[in-house]
């Protein structure tokens, strides 16, 4: 992961692999009865790619599945319930299963995380077209209807990621770190947070300033719905940040003094995802510096977008 996160993807890639022999993947681990896919040109064979981290990962890294349809193969990913929707829209996908689903027949298997390393990628070959994803159409309409005339800009918001990630306290600022943000009066702003969202808003006297839409956000179809009706999403290193960004939506990803490698060092931008803006913490934990920053852009941002 230093590796990588320093960009030595040669490496880096190789190295990753290494993941799979450590005490953190045993619960993963699984027998194959198939061989691991190796970049090797096919001719209709199916390759069966499967989710093995985060939502996140799996969103980030579908964008490698045209990629295998265009050496030959019959893709089929396995990913869990809630990501099924969205990653039907990738294009060059044949079918996607849930992960409890054990009847799925394919001649070669790869992990997502895998997929980068299979394709040599580095920055000057890292794919980076946006979207490939999209919001299905009919969520699109759901929430264009319920989203109605909302006045002012629309800005969805996140402040803390799954509270079983290992680095959830690390990486999540918290609501109360966005309150600077929030006293902008020309913004309407949502919650596409799903855990504790009512509590954390009520708790905080924001239900008022901040709408919660954490109800009827059940799968990543809906989220990618409501996001393709907003102006700008803020989030931490979340899986929301990565489906705005996959989304081609304008997104600012708020991360902390050492981030995972993913974003790599000393840059307010990120390969990965053309429309995203990044804002760093300068010393390890402050966030008010980054929110901060946020606040001042927003008025730029509001200019911009008239």
């Amino acid at each position: 992961m230093a590796l990588l996160q320093g960009g030595d993807f040669k490496e880096g890639w190789r190295e990753f692999e290494w993941r799979w022999q450590t005490d953190h993947f045993a619960h993963i681990r699984r027998a194959w009865s198939k061989p691991q896919w190796d970049g090797r040109a096919l001719g209709g064979e199916t390759v069966l790619v499967h989710h093995e981290q985060g939502y996140g990962d799996t969103i980030q890294f579908s964008r490698y599945l045209p990629l295998i349809a265009d050496r030959g193969g019959r893709v089929v990913v396995e990913c869990p319930d809630a990501l099924v929707g969205i990653v039907e829209t990738v294009s060059g996908v044949d079918a996607v299963v849930r992960s409890d689903d054990q009847s799925v027949e394919y001649d070669f298997h790869v992990p997502m995380m895998s997929l980068p390393g299979v394709f040599s990628t580095t920055f000057d070959n890292l794919p980076d077209s946006v979207p490939y994803l999209l919001a299905p159409e009919a969520e699109r309409a759901r929430w264009s209807e319920r989203l109605g005339e909302d006045g002012g800009k629309r800005i969805g918001l996140v402040w803390k990621g799954n509270t079983a990630h290992a680095r959830n306290q690390w990486r999540s600022p918290g609501l109360r770190a966005f309150l600077s943000v929030l006293g902008n009066p020309d913004y309407t702003f949502y919650s596409l947070q799903k855990d504790e969202a009512p509590e954390d808003l009520r708790a905080l006297g924001l239900t008022d300033r901040v709408r919660d839409l954490s109800g009827d956000l059940t799968t990543f179809s809906d989220t990618a719905g409501v996001i393709a009706k907003l102006d700008l999403v803020i989030a931490p290193d979340t899986a929301v940040a990565h489906l705005a960004g996959a989304l081609a939506a304008p997104v600012w990803l708020l991360l902390p003094h050492v981030p995972e490698w993913r974003w790599f060092e000393d840059r307010d931008d990120s390969p990965w995802y053309p429309t995203m803006r990044v804002f760093r913490q300068p010393r390890p934990g402050d966030w008010r510096a980054v929110f901060d920053q946020a606040a001042q852009q927003l008025g730029a941002f509001g200019e911009h977008n008239r």
